[in-house]
C-alpha cells in the first residue's frame, strides 16, 4: 500500500485483508475510520494500509496477467433476468420467438472496435466463439448473440439495444463472463463511483479489455419506469459538534444555520444499484439536460433524455447519462422537458467506443 496516499470522507478504499469499504472520518495523524463491506461497524486504519480501488485493481491484474487478471467466469447458477428488459415495450418473449425465423432472414452482422483494430492479445483458444447480429438495423432494435460451435450455431440470447448513448470515460476493473461464455457484465470506475453495465458487444471487443486501463464506452439506460421526481425535503437539526465544525470550516462572516432546517432533494442526482436486482440494474434520479423524441423502437415511441446522474464536485464535474424512455415506461402526464427532475429504474448497457490513446499504444 502507498504511504503517500490520502483519503477524505466518502472515498472508496480497499484493504488487503478486509476488502473494500468507505472512509467515514479522518484523524489528524491521517488514520481513517472505514466502514468495510464485509465487516460490521467501522475500523480505524492507518492510511498506508489502504489503497485506491483503481490502483489496487490494476496491481492485481498486472500480477495475475491476462486474461486471468481481467476476466472472471461466473458460476453456472448465477441468476440474470434478461426477460425483464422487454417490459418497456410490452413484448411477450414467447411471441417474439415466433418471429425469429423472419428476423434471422433480415439480420445484419454487428461490428465493433475490434472489428477494425487488432488487440494486443489474441482470444485464447479455449474461449467459446461467438458472433452478434442486429435486427432490423444496426442503430436500435433487437441484438442476437450466437455461440459458434463445430456442430451447430446456438442462439444464446436476444435483447433490446440502442446505439445512441453518452460517451463516458471509465477505468475497467473486472469483466464478469456469463455461463454462455459469450455474454458479460463490466464493472468499472466512473469518476469516483463504481458501476456495472451489460456489455452489448462483448463477444466482439473482449480481447481489448485489460483491468486497470481506461476506455471510452457508449453508455445508455433503458428505463423500466420513469416519472417526474417527487419533491422531497427532510427536516433536521444540526448537533452542537456539527455546528462547531462548520464554524471552523467556513469564513467568520459566513455563519451556518444552527436551528431546525430542511434538506431539499431538488436537483439531486444519483445512480444506485437496486438491492436484489441484477448488478446492471439501477435506480436513478436527476435533472434533464436535453430531451429528444424517438419513434418506432420495436413498436414504441418515446424520448431519449440526457440526465445528470452523479455529482462529482467542482473538480470532477457532473456525470450524465442518456436514458431511453418508451411511452409505456414514462409515467408522467406530459412529455418530459429540459430542467425537469425525473426518477425511475433502468437497465444500464454499453459498448466499447475507443480505448484511450495510451492504451491503444500498448
Amino acid at each position: 500500500m502507498s504511504k503517500s496516499a490520502t483519503f477524505g470522507p466518502g472515498r472508496l478504499v480497499v484493504h488487503h485483508r478486509f476488502g473494500s469499504g468507505v472512509v467515514r472520518a479522518v484523524r489528524q495523524d491521517g488514520a481513517c475510520k472505514v466502514e468495510f463491506d464485509a465487516l460490521p461497524g467501522a475500523k480505524w486504519i492507518r492510511s498506508d494500509f489502504l489503497a485506491d480501488p483503481q490502483t489496487h485493481a490494476a496491481a492485481l491484474a498486472a500480477e495475475a496477467g491476462w486474461p486471468a487478471g481481467t476476466f472472471v467466469q461466473e458460476a453456472p447458477d448465477t441468476p440474470h433476468y434478461m426477460g425483464a428488459h422487454w417490459e418497456p415495450f410490452g413484448i411477450d418473449v414467447r411471441d417474439l420467438l415466433t418471429h425469429l425465423p423472419d428476423m434471422l432472414n433480415a439480420v445484419q452482422v454487428q461490428s465493433g472496435w475490434a472489428t477494425h483494430h487488432a488487440a494486443g492479445h489474441e482470444v485464447p483458444a479455449k474461449w467459446l466463439r461467438g458472433a452478434q447480429l442486429a435486427w432490423p438495423d444496426l442503430d436500435h432494435g433487437v441484438a442476437l448473440v450466437l455461440r459458434l460451435d463445430e456442430q451447430e450455431n446456438r442462439l444464446v440470447s436476444f435483447f433490446p439495444f440502442h446505439q445512441q448513448g453518452t460517451q463516458t470515460t471509465l477505468k475497467l476493473r473486472q469483466v464478469s463472463v456469463w455461463d454462455s461464455g459469450v455474454e458479460a457484465q463490466i464493472t468499472a470506475a466512473w469518476g469516483e463511483a463504481e458501476v456495472t453495465f451489460f456489455d452489448t458487444r462483448h463477444v466482439i471487443d473482449r480481447a481489448w479489455y485489460v483491468a486497470g486501463r481506461q476506455y471510452d464506452f457508449i453508455l445508455c439506460g433503458l428505463a423500466y419506469d420513469a416519472a417526474p421526481a417527487q419533491v422531497q425535503s427532510v427536516p433536521f437539526e444540526f448537533t452542537p459538534d456539527v455546528v462547531a465544525r462548520l464554524h471552523a470550516l467556513l469564513p467568520a462572516d459566513d455563519v451556518p444555520v444552527a436551528g431546525p432546517t430542511t434538506l431539499s432533494f431538488e436537483g439531486a442526482a444519483w445512480l444506485l444499484p437496486v438491492p436484489g436486482w441484477d448488478a446492471d440494474e439501477h435506480r436513478f434520479r436527476g435533472p434533464i439536460l436535453d430531451v429528444n423524441p424517438f419513434h418506432d423502437w420495436l413498436g414504441q415511441d418515446g424520448w431519449t433524455a440526457r440526465v445528470t446522474v452523479m455529482r462529482s464536485g467542482p473538480k470532477g464535474g457532473d456525470q450524465n447519462l442518456d436514458i431511453h424512455m418508451t411511452r409505456r415506461a414514462w409515467k408522467g402526464s406530459e412529455a418530459p422537458r429540459i430542467g425537469q427532475d425525473i426518477e425511475g429504474q433502468l437497465w444500464l448497457q454499453g459498448y466499447l467506443w475507443v480505448p484511450h490513446r495510451t492504451e491503444r499504444q500498448q
